[in-house]
């Protein structure tokens, strides 16, 4: 069985729909599958929504946390998801369906499947500010952990069993949880690709702020200073 881990915040106007497409291209792919949406610190009806898709459709749990953070909803969903192979992927479906299909094959030979914006094979359509943003927060992780990732901050999929033991071990929370999550997997020695994606921006402005980044900027640094 696969698990799709899914981040959830503020996104009662597009849960439903999304939710509907996703389930039908997971169906298509003729697998066990199940949805883990973790809201965190949502003030609208997130929540509401999505323990009501829950109680109709038992593919589809749901876990929530009480503040805004990236990092922590993706370590609370890929410990508590039940499937062998786990998949964090954006509720906003910015990232086209094939990485789903082509990431399964390709975990099968490696532990971790990083898609990557700044793969020459992928296809962007992003503003220029947050393709900037983006290379110098990935060029700056780099630097400072020698990674060989050219995209720390998009989708993964990863093998269960390879991979929990290593994100229980984490401490880092935000944007920078992907960052000490790969580095953790390359100091194990976890076999690591990346695959190319498409992605399209579909919201009008980013959910991450630019104090946001100047934050998970200083949080690298203090991460690199205490590993």
């Amino acid at each position: 069985m696969i698990s799709i881990v899914m981040p959830v915040h503020n996104e009662e106007k597009i849960l439903r729909e999304n939710l509907e497409k996703l389930e039908a291209y997971l169906q298509s792919l003729g697998m066990d599958f199940e949805i883990v949406l973790v809201e965190n610190g949502s003030k609208d009806n997130t929540l509401k929504i999505a323990e009501e898709i829950s109680h109709s459709d038992t593919r589809v749990r749901v876990l929530s946390i009480p503040e805004k953070d990236l990092g922590k909803a993706l370590k609370k969903g890929i410990l508590e998801a039940s499937g062998e192979y786990l998949i964090w992927y954006p509720i906003d479906l910015s990232v086209g369906f094939e990485y789903i299909e082509r990431s399964l094959e390709e975990v099968k030979k490696y532990d971790i499947i990083v898609g990557s914006k700044e793969h020459p094979d992928s296809k962007v359509m992003r503003s220029l500010t947050r393709r900037i943003l983006s290379l110098f927060y990935n060029s700056l992780a780099n630097l400072l952990f020698n990674l060989g990732i050219s995209d720390t901050q998009c989708v993964k999929t990863f093998r269960a069993e390879k991979t929990k033991p290593l994100v229980e071990k984490t401490e880092s929370s935000g944007i920078m949880w992907e960052v000490e999550l790969l580095y953790l997997v390359k100091k194990s020695g976890l076999r690591m690709e990346e695959v190319p994606v498409s992605v399209r921006d579909t919201r009008k402005a980013s959910k991450i702020k630019p104090m946001d980044m100047f934050k998970a900027f200083m949080g690298l640094l203090r991460l690199r200073l205490g590993v």
